[in-house]
């Protein structure tokens, strides 16, 4: 049963992981527009720092699953997202 719960908590912390990413990504590039390639302090600034904090989890999931895995879904995941 204990093995059961910290599986369970593990998987919670990754999925956690990836919404926040997936998250920084979105913002990132959603404000990327507004950065007009990066000729606007403050939007571009934020666009990089929401990469950095995307790519920064996403080494941290990656060290809990397969990288694949973790890309896919990121990369799909955002896709959904922007586009819609």
């Amino acid at each position: 049963m204990h093995v059961l719960r910290r599986c369970q908590q593990a998987l919670q912390v990754i999925i956690t992981e990836l919404a926040q990413q997936i998250v920084a990504e979105v913002i990132g590039t959603t404000l990327m527009k507004y950065s007009e390639v990066f000729t606007r302090l403050w939007p571009s600034v934020a666009t990089i720092v929401c990469y950095c904090g995307a790519f920064y989890l996403l080494a941290q999931t990656m060290s809990n699953i397969p990288t694949g895995i973790a890309y896919a879904i990121w990369s799909g995941a955002g896709i959904i997202l922007i586009s819609g």
